[in-house]
């Protein structure tokens, strides 16, 4: 005897039921909220990328270091009239910071305009170039590791800026505030909308400063490290993924 077609059969010149849609859209069809993930490719032809953060940078730096504030304030207050030579040991410099990144890529090279101001005086300011890669965890989670290379610039801030520098001999110096640098970095961002991101940020670097008058002070150089929180604006092509 002749049975009636099941709900899930198409009949000839009927749409599919229910369940053969959904097997369609199971297959890769017109449902997006269905559709597999496809991981984005690992580099852009370009972005452009502001970061406004806050966070803590430190670091060392050895003779006479960078943020050598108290032998010139004791020397100062001792009635001296200026800097005095620093010794052998490390100095640490830093502390809280804000400030903000510019991060510029053209076919696979990077350009990084990285300024940070310290809440107590001083701040630095780093223009490197390099690379970075990016690893999608998630359809919505990134993690971009990279390395640059370039020039640092130091900003002493405030009084001890009129006590190392000289307008009538500025080559006269006696504190290095400029020379290279070689930074690491590590970026975790999380998509909140297209093109708005989180992240969180690390780096860590080698600064080597040599613009001190090198008749009376030693060359700067030493570690510094740093991490920082804030939003990201970004465009690039191809565009990441929605």
């Amino acid at each position: 005897p002749r049975t009636s077609p099941s709900p899930d059969e198409a009949e000839p010149g009927k749409p599919a039921t229910r369940s053969t849609a959904k097997e369609g859209a199971d297959d890769g069809g017109s449902d997006e909220g269905t559709k597999p993930w496809k991981r984005p490719k690992a580099f852009k032809f370009f972005r452009i990328a502001l970061w406004p953060h806050v966070g803590y940078t430190s670091g060392t730096s050895q003779k006479n270091g960078i943020f050598d504030r108290d032998r010139t304030i004791e020397n100062v207050m001792m009635g001296g009239t200026g800097p005095v030579g620093g010794g052998t040991e490390d100095t640490q410099f830093g502390g809280f910071a804000y400030g903000g990144t510019l991060d510029l890529e053209v076919f696979l090279f990077n350009v990084w305009l990285d300024f940070r101001k310290f809440f107590r005086p001083g701040g630095m300011l780093s223009v490197l170039v390099g690379y970075d890669h990016e690893f999608w965890l998630h359809r919505r989670v990134r993690l971009d590791p990279g390395i640059g290379f370039g020039f640092m610039r130091v900003f002493l801030g405030g009084p001890l800026e009129d006590l190392y520098y000289d307008p009538n001999s500025p080559l006269d110096t006696n504190i290095a505030t400029a020379g290279i640098e070689v930074r690491g970095m590590l970026h975790l961002l999380v998509r909140i909308w297209r093109p708005l991101y989180f992240g969180v940020s690390g780096m860590g670097g080698y600064h080597y400063l040599f613009t001190a008058n090198t008749d009376e002070v030693a060359k700067e150089k030493g570690f510094h490290f740093g991490g920082s929180v804030g939003f990201r604006v970004e465009f690039a092509f191809p565009r990441d993924p929605p």
